[in-house]
């Protein structure tokens, strides 16, 4: 079978940006187009990716040869101003090249559903014979799903294990919410309705004064963009602050679980998760996560939601997950998980573990970093482990992965990684 995947991250989150201001989109474009290669790893060795700009040139001859996936294919066509979807619908060779993959049943695998990405399979539908291309449900259910609100509305309603928390129309009046947590000496979190990956959240500890909401408030201009949800802090002691569920639904109720993945300790390597062998010290933690993953993956099925999601849980002190939020897309575990079949084979989550650092401070050029960690990119040494450059340098940051035999080793290949540019040094 072959494999189509599509890097449009920037397309995704298009909706959501326009509610920012100037500066704040500008930051989150630049951080789409950074993730942007992690797409080379979601398909098959011989897949194909359509990327929305040209990929470094020497990052690409290393994955096809030091990694082996000289067969892959990439397709960047003509730049427009209505993200990727849009350009290939524009750029007759691109859209030729995937119709004849979509003929073939190559599976089509983008970072999430899009309105532009709904029109590309509309056009697709129209000129091949291939069943499903419209069969992907409702676009507002995306949209209505991955917002913090949509979220909390949806599972209050369902009796899923959600921390206390409530809706407020603005950060104002969230910073009053969240005065009656520390009242009660609760550590309180204020999310922005459309924040992704931890970055736009507020976190105040028990410890934490009301005063201090109003200044740091500032320093996080996405919680000015709409409603902002206050919830009690989950505190965490000895176990993972949060592990994850990524999975996909069937839009008719049905869901399988393709991962778990266990936060990393951001005092280790940034952002990041433990992924297959090890990533979970505590099987009953690990047992906990995986049945309320699949609880909410087969409520939102049933709700008509179809495709890739995962859903991000908080780990109380007794070891217990809370349903934090869902992404109706691909994450950046995604690419962890799929080098773990790339490299090393089917049933690599019982023999490896994959850790995976993103955002993590390196050399300006790829070039630079290469030449640091020669010595640990795997193969390291001629075994199956070693370091992954999963994409290259972009104001001065990076993204890694480590796969070694134990999680216990993969965190030193991550942290040796940490030691050539001093991350947090």
């Amino acid at each position: 079978m072959k494999s189509c995947a599509f890097s449009n991250i920037e397309e995704f989150y298009r909706p959501q940006m326009s509610g920012f201001d100037e500066r704040t989109s500008a930051k989150w474009s630049f951080e789409c187009s950074a993730l942007s290669p992690l797409a080379l790893f979601w398909g098959f060795a011989d897949g194909t990716v359509f990327l929305p700009e040209e990929a470094d040139e020497a990052f690409l001859s290393y994955i096809k040869e030091r990694l082996g996936l000289g067969a892959l294919r990439v397709i960047v066509p003509r730049p427009g101003s209505h993200g990727l979807s849009r350009s290939i619908l524009n750029d007759s060779a691109a859209f030729e090249a995937l119709l004849r993959l979509a003929g073939e049943g190559a599976a089509l695998l983008p970072w999430g559903e899009s309105e532009g990405y709904r029109e590309l399979l509309g056009e697709l539908a129209k000129e091949t014979w291939r069943d499903g291309l419209n069969n992907h449900g409702e676009l507002w259910k995306v949209r209505y799903l991955g917002s913090k609100s949509g979220f909390r509305h949806f599972f209050s309603q369902r009796g899923a294990r959600l921390p206390e928390g409530r809706i407020a129309g603005n950060v104002r009046l969230a910073a009053g919410l969240a005065g009656e947590f520390l009242d009660r000496g609760e550590g309180v979190v204020l999310k922005a309705d459309w924040g992704v990956g931890g970055k736009c959240q507020l976190i105040v500890p028990s410890s934490g004064k009301k005063r201090s909401l109003a200044p740091l408030s500032r320093c996080i201009p996405e919680l000015k963009a709409g409603a902002v949800i206050v919830e009690r802090f989950i505190e965490s002691a000895g176990h993972p602050a949060s592990v994850s569920c990524q999975g996909e639904a069937d839009g008719r109720g049905g869901f399988s679980i393709h991962y778990l993945s266990a936060h990393l300790e951001k005092s280790l390597s940034g952002e990041g998760a433990l992924i297959g062998k090890g990533a979970f010290e505590s099987p009953a933690l690990e047992g906990q996560a995986r049945k309320l993953g699949f609880f909410a993956g087969k409520c939102v099925s049933a709700f008509g939601y179809a495709g890739v999601c995962g859903f991000d849980m908080a780990v109380d002190g007794e070891g217990v997950p809370w349903l934090l939020e869902m992404n109706p897309r691909r994450t950046t575990t995604t690419h962890g998980a799929a080098l773990g079949e790339l490299l090393l084979g089917d049933g690599w989550e019982k023999t490896h573990c994959v850790a995976v650092a993103m955002d993590a401070v390196c050399g300006d050029t790829f070039a630079e970093v290469k030449k640091a960690l020669a010595e640990l990119l795997f193969p390291a040494g001629g075994n199956r482990e070693g370091v992954v450059i999963t994409a290259p340098p972009k104001g001065g940051k990076g993204s890694f992965a480590a796969l070694a035999r134990d999680a216990g080793n993969a965190r030193k290949y991550l942290a040796a990684v940490r030691e050539r540019f001093r991350w947090g040094g």
